[in-house]
């Protein structure tokens, strides 16, 4: 059984947690007109997708937590996202093809962790890869 959930919103300023468990090759997707967070996210859904405002002034962690082999999917407008805080994206495998403002982090700590950068876009952030098992791809076309 897949879950989905379409809230038009989410402002988060505390502690916000979206855990699927371990639902084995089941996912859950969570799609948003708008997230805002300035305080502590984590989402293990598998999916998160933002179709308009992507802003994040604190700390998003985002997994997919599964004995499955995985993507996550992590989209947001191409109008982009700003972050000015931190988004850890370890673990995961993850395209980022949309302008990124805000002057902050985009980080992966595991070996498993493959972060994709499309260059087309403007990208003020730092992107920090910490294992020397994970893989960090800038295209350029």
């Amino acid at each position: 059984m897949s879950i989905n959930t379409v809230p038009k919103n989410i402002n988060n300023k505390g502690n916000l947690i979206i855990d699927n468990g371990d639902s084995g090759d089941k996912s859950t997707k969570v799609t948003t007109c708008s997230l805002i967070n300035g305080g502590i996210l984590k989402d293990t859904s598998g999916s998160l997708s933002v179709n308009k405002t992507f802003i994040n002034s604190g700390y998003i962690w985002l997994g997919y937590v599964s004995r499955f082999d995985s993507l996550l999917t992590f989209e947001a407008s191409k109008t982009g996202i700003q972050n000015s805080d931190t988004i850890d994206v370890s673990g995961t495998n993850v395209t980022v093809n949309v302008p990124n403002t805000g002057g902050g982090c985009i980080c992966g700590d595991s070996i498993s962790t493959d972060l994709s950068i499309d260059t087309d876009y403007s990208l003020y952030q730092t992107f920090w890869m910490e294992s020397s098992g994970s893989c960090l791809i800038y295209h350029e076309y």
